[in-house]
């Protein structure tokens, strides 16, 4: 009957292969209670997928997400958008399911919230099914790394670049100074790194990919031993992990190897970035290299933007828009990776008041965290406003479904909530303010838009020049 079960052999009886699914998971004894959530069951494959699941009964259904460690980093030089183009096409065909069929098959098994991700560092694919029909995604998905290469032609590669054009030409030309946010996030890494690239590919880059760019990538990257599979909900672990066997075990595990990690981003100089776009006010943007994602330092990244805006403390709010008016708006973002992060600042200005004027003050307020620091109650303040919106977050089995899966890849454990929001707890104002002064010292980018009607949308570059930091 082939090596997965019957539904494998012939892929145009989909909508019998979505019942005879449904009856498979209704056979296992399946929880019936109230309970919240549970400890986090975890298991391995024989060919290294590891696979995840958290007990939720509080509503009928499931969150099934599964994880690849693969991301646009992992794009070949010169062809940016490779991963993405490999994802559009796992979804949009595979051996047994026809072309257009899987987004169609989901929906009629009830499915909701079903969307597909590339990132920098991942690669996601989820959706919500009633708890009775968590067999079906596995079946796609396990059919999507098993049974894809084959299927990945010239016409399945053309539909993908061009639902990709779309979505860059929707993303990037509609979004006021597009251009210049992206060139100055990435001006943060150097030309070599991996996040030097834009996130959003690039049409003329992803035009050289070919099938083949596509299949290698895919064998090498969208394997069982590169993968999380992480369900949370109204679930049996036993009968979710019979399930992940009978439909993942048998692909064999693949040789993913371990990625050349680049050195952290550092910059010497600072780099000035200027350019028009048509948006409403002048706008002013610093962006700094930090620390990578839940190393030593990120965790104090997210505090400090807490403390300076969007949090209950608001020391640049008040600086800058309460007190002097110099501003309309201003936030502060630790934009975490795991190679490399980047601390922003974005200033909207207000009438009568110079990019320049708004810099000085952004340093001043700066300099003050780097030296004085929070007081412990405003660092208080500022980490548990940041526990209670995780806490909220993962009220939701869907975000800890994903949370949980980030920790086994991150960690190696599926469990980590509870490390951020102790780390948070016990987290000092000398530690904070240590890792802003070494922020400080740092070279940073410096980005001026300024408004022009006539600019085009994504906004045009007038200059980038490097200069000695003062």
């Amino acid at each position: 009957m082939g090596r997965r079960m019957c539904v494998r052999v012939v892929g145009a009886v989909l909508l019998a292969a979505a019942s005879c699914l449904a009856v498979t998971v209704q056979a296992h004894d399946k929880p019936k209670n109230d309970r919240g959530p549970n400890t986090v069951h975890s298991h391995k494959l024989a060919n290294g997928l590891v696979v995840l699941v958290e007990e939720d009964g509080r509503a009928p259904t499931a969150s099934v997400n599964l994880y690849y460690r693969v991301g646009s980093r992992n794009d070949p030089p010169g062809k940016m958008g490779t991963t993405a183009l490999a994802m559009r096409m796992m979804t949009h065909s595979t051996q047994h399911v026809p072309a257009g069929m899987y987004a169609k098959i989901l929906l009629r098994a009830g499915a909701d919230n079903t969307s597909d991700t590339v990132a920098s560092d991942r690669s996601m694919l989820g959706t919500i099914v009633p708890a009775d029909r968590i067999a079906l995604p596995m079946w796609l998905w396990s059919d999507q790394m098993g049974f894809f290469v084959p299927q990945a032609t010239s016409d399945s590669l053309s539909l993908a670049k061009e639902s990709m054009r779309s979505e860059w030409g929707h993303k990037v030309q509609g979004s006021p100074a597009a251009t210049l946010y992206s060139l100055a996030e990435t001006s943060v890494f150097d030309a070599l790194h991996p996040y030097h690239r834009p996130s959003t590919a690039d049409p003329k880059e992803f035009d050289t990919v070919q099938v083949r760019d596509v299949q290698e990538l895919h064998q090498k990257w969208f394997v069982p031993d590169n993968a999380v599979l992480s369900v949370a909900g109204l679930v049996e672990p036993k009968a979710v992990i019979e399930l992940a066997e009978k439909y993942f075990g048998p692909i064999p595990k693949g040789n993913p190897g371990q990625p050349q990690v680049p050195a952290p981003p550092k910059l010497v100089e600072d780099t000035w970035i200027e350019g028009v776009a048509p948006v409403n006010r002048p706008e002013l943007r610093i962006y700094w290299p930090t620390p990578a994602y839940e190393t030593p330092g990120d965790y104090e990244m997210d505090s400090a933007a807490s403390v300076l805006a969007g949090g209950p403390v608001r020391w640049m709010d008040w600086d800058l828009v309460d007190k002097r008016a110099i501003a309309e708006d201003v936030w502060a973002h630790q934009y975490s990776r795991e190679w490399g992060s980047a601390f922003t600042v974005s200033v909207t200005l207000a009438n009568g008041h110079t990019h320049e004027e708004a810099l000085q003050a952004v340093d001043a307020v700066i300099a003050r965290l780097a030296t004085e620091g929070a007081s412990d109650v405003e660092l208080m303040r500022a980490n548990r406003f940041l526990a209670i919106s995780d806490m909220f977050a993962f009220e939701r089995p869907r975000n800890r479904a994903q949370r949980n899966a980030h920790c086994q890849l991150r960690y190696g454990e599926a469990s980590c909530l509870l490390r951020r929001i102790h780390r948070l707890e016990e987290m000092k104002s000398a530690e904070m303010r240590s890792v802003v002064a070494q922020m400080q010292k740092s070279g940073r980018v410096v980005l001026i838009v300024r408004p022009s009607a006539g600019a085009p949308v994504t906004g045009v570059v007038t200059s980038k020049t490097q200069r000695s930091k003062p």
